[in-house]
């Protein structure tokens, strides 16, 4: 068990101190976030200074230096995207109202096949982009709570739940693994052929595909269903089982220093402060991790639910004076974009649940 401890305090410099003199190093957990892309003003030295002296709104204010900043850029250039699809909307009715009117029937498909074709890539280039936002949101958490863990488990070990921390080690891990591997490396790309179905069935006039689109998208939804179910049972059941561990043996060893002739209550009072020290690291790192966690997903979910709620408010605007081809294929895209954004809230929130489940499972033995 000692050798253990030591394993995961040896890799980490300190850094940060707690009133009582215990301490953690941030570095490798500043270094990850200094390399995302949107972060770079996050501290998490100070998140943690912040919610150690119980300060959990001045830890926040630390890390939304530059959010409203991304919110507003997003907004401006969503904007620009709605106007290109309106714009190319109102063509499509003129061209279809005009080449009705003179009968020319070839020339006004092959007229709004090729408009049509011109709103499919825009909406697909903008779909991609989205795609690229919310496989390099995950591949960001994922290197966030690599990092995290460690150092987070190493502050539970600290507080007498020395199981505890090496049992969950291999469980977080597993969870973050398994994340990683269902929804960036499976329901991404799904999610992306369930447009590109949804295309080539609004383009076709039996709707011959309907089915196939919508047996994906249900087997999307069961895969992040079975990955929340996953997670959170084996993490859930973990944490119910090691801290008994922890605490029957802590108990014995306090009784063991306790018997200790002279000094024996001076260790017991001793043991309580360290403990009860690393109790408030351990606390102020998880709950501090679990603020950045979701500051780093914030500004992509804010970028997945604008564009969203774009593409909803285009197809609404466009049903009365557009064809139908156009305003499923603008909806369609909504839906889709919808679904990435339920995998990164999805990720975002199971990771969130294990940091939480451990804060919450371990206590001072």
């Amino acid at each position: 068990m000692l050798s253990i401890f030591i394993l995961f305090f040896s890799s980490y410099t300190v850094y940060a101190t707690s009133e009582d003199g215990y301490t953690a190093d941030y570095t490798d957990i500043q270094g990850v976030i200094d390399d995302l892309e949107d972060e770079n003003d996050i501290d998490f030295g100070k998140v943690v200074g912040s919610t150690m002296t119980g300060d959990i709104d001045g830890a926040i204010n630390n890390v939304t230096g530059t959010f409203w900043k991304a919110i507003l850029g997003e907004v401006r250039a969503n904007c620009s995207l709605l106007g290109e699809l309106l714009i190319l909307a109102v063509i499509v009715s003129v061209f279809t109202n005009f080449t009705s009117a003179f009968n020319t029937s070839f020339t006004g498909e092959m007229g709004f096949l090729v408009i049509y074709l011109v709103l499919f890539s825009i909406v697909f280039k903008s779909f991609s982009n989205s795609i690229a936002v919310a496989d390099v949101t995950l591949k960001n958490i994922s290197m966030f709570m690599n990092v995290l863990v460690p150092c987070f488990l190493g502050s539970v070990a600290a507080t007498g739940n020395i199981t505890t921390a090496t049992g969950m080690y291999a469980t977080m891990a597993f969870g973050i693994n398994l994340i990683e591997l269902l929804i960036s490396r499976i329901i991404l790309p799904a999610i992306k052929i369930y447009l590109i179905i949804e295309f080539m069935n609004t383009f076709t006039k039996e709707k011959m595909l309907s089915k196939a689109a919508k047996s994906l998208k249900q087997g999307i939804m069961w895969v992040l269903t079975l990955t929340i179910s996953i997670v959170l049972g084996y993490n859930g059941l973990k944490t119910i089982m090691l801290p008994s561990i922890d605490n029957v043996v802590g108990k014995s060893a306090r009784r063991l220093m306790g018997a200790v002739p002279v000094v024996g209550d001076a260790l017991d009072s001793a043991s309580e402060t360290i403990v009860g020290s690393g109790m408030l690291v351990k606390n102020s790192i998880g709950v501090g991790g679990i603020i950045v966690l979701i500051i780093i997903c914030l500004i992509p979910i804010m970028k997945l639910l604008t564009l969203t709620v774009l593409y909803k408010a285009a197809a609404a605007l466009l049903e009365p004076i557009c064809d139908k081809k156009v305003v499923n294929c603008i909806e369609n895209s909504g839906e889709a974009t919808k679904l990435l954004l339920v995998a990164v809230v999805v990720s975002m929130l199971l990771l969130v649940l294990m940091l939480a489940i451990v804060i919450a499972g371990t206590r001072v033995v």
